[in-house]
């Protein structure tokens, strides 16, 4: 139907706001409540700690006896060994909390999604569990787990202070000058940041329980890992605004043109500011959605259809050319879209070989020209992102 996003929009929205009250009311971890389950955790645990930003249950499978993986740094350019113990960053999910103290309890809630997680992922790449075993509250903590992915990353918080900058600047624009505006780098706290994931993470988990899931197994070990491991399969196109292509002085020429009209018949004119990113977004409209599990496997979630795929789960295991293709499309896509640190195997001899991509802008805008989309659409001066501030 023409201007209809994707087939079916309607009863698909309808269908993943269901299955979100549904997933709220339920709210249990490992058959406890939510709350329950805070309230147990040590809050200052965490503090000073490194925190993987990709649950170190998971990097282990791609990790030799001695806990070491072959990685390649993006941001550094360099290529080596390293133990998955040091793929962390020092107190990344910690805030200050109402007493002004540091705290580190969503590093503990992750923990202990990451706990179940990790026993589920166990049993359905079982050979011992059929299809059956896997319930619903099995999808439902593979959905959750999947979104905390989505959003808890590196990548997505440097995202997020890009946004805040190009705001910060595009609301003093007039009453600073450009030129002051481009030496500015505003960055908000990081109680903003970590204070939505979990909400986030809630409101996503739907539009992945809303779909099929397969346990995708390759012939053998292929498959690379990185610090932005869900790749979101959008197909092919970016679809851009008319307004995208206006310049600035097309705006200007559009204002002035209004006001030689009649007072009653002037219409106000704006501009449609268009963000988006050069990784594929989108888990709504997505055609499927992959995260690697280990170096032969990855949980994949398929596209929404009409006829309704709730609840189904299913193995498959491919053949070498079907395996060959879908590894060398979901590592291509995994290190294009990496902010800093790309893994393999310590065995794998084709890992330093690889060609792996320049960094370039994290996000593009298309807002004119001016300080706050120039900073944008730019390849940052700081690539990771921010940590803990101390005051």
């Amino acid at each position: 139907m023409a201007g209809e996003p994707w087939p079916g929009r309607v009863d698909r929205a309808m269908r993943v706001r269901q299955l979100h009250a549904t997933y709220r009311e339920a709210d249990v971890v490992d058959g406890e409540t939510a709350h329950g389950v805070i309230g147990s955790l040590d809050q200052r645990a965490g503090v000073g700690a490194r925190h993987h930003v990709v649950p170190r249950f998971l990097l282990d499978r791609w990790a030799d006896r001695r806990g070491q993986v072959q990685v390649y740094s993006r941001v550094d350019k360099k290529l080596g060994l390293r133990n998955v113990r040091d793929l962390a960053i020092r107190d990344f999910y910690t805030f200050v909390d109402i007493h002004d103290q540091q705290n580190s309890l969503l590093e503990s809630v992750l923990g202990r999604v990451e706990s179940v997680v990790a026993v589920v992922l166990k049993n359905i790449q079982s050979a011992f569990i059929k299809d059956a075993d896997i319930d619903a509250d099995d999808l439902a903590t593979l959905a959750l787990f999947t979104a905390f992915q989505v959003v808890r990353t590196p990548r997505h918080r440097k995202e997020s202070e890009l946004h805040a900058d190009w705001y910060a600047k595009t609301m003093m624009r007039g009453q600073v000058s450009e030129e002051e505006l481009t030496k500015l780098t505003v960055v908000p706290h990081q109680n903003e940041l970590v204070s939505r994931l979990g909400s986030m993470a809630d409101e996503l988990a739907p539009y992945l329980l809303a779909r099929p899931l397969t346990l995708i197994n390759l012939d053998r070990p292929r498959l690379l890992v990185s610090d932005e491991p869900v790749v979101v399969n959008v197909g092919p196109g970016q679809v851009h605004h008319p307004d995208c292509f206006l310049s600035d002085e097309d705006i200007q020429s559009r204002i002035a043109k209004e006001r030689r009209k009649k007072k009653r018949r002037q219409r106000e004119v704006s501009r449609i500011v268009h963000f988006w990113s050069p990784v594929p977004r989108g888990l709504g409209t997505a055609l499927e959605v992959v995260l690697p599990i280990s170096p032969r496997s990855a949980l994949v979630w398929g596209p929404l259809s009409d006829d309704g795929d709730v609840g189904v789960f299913e193995r498959e295991k491919f053949t070498e050319s079907e395996s060959e293709l879908f590894a060398q499309r979901v590592n291509d896509a995994l290190c294009a879209q990496a902010l800093d640190w790309i893994i393999s195997t310590p065995d794998d001899t084709a890992f330093a070989d690889r060609s792996f991509p320049e960094l370039g802008p994290l996000l593009r805008v298309c807002d004119g020209t001016n300080a706050a989309s120039a900073a944008i659409n730019s390849t940052p001066a700081l690539m990771r992102p921010r940590r803990l501030a101390k005051g």
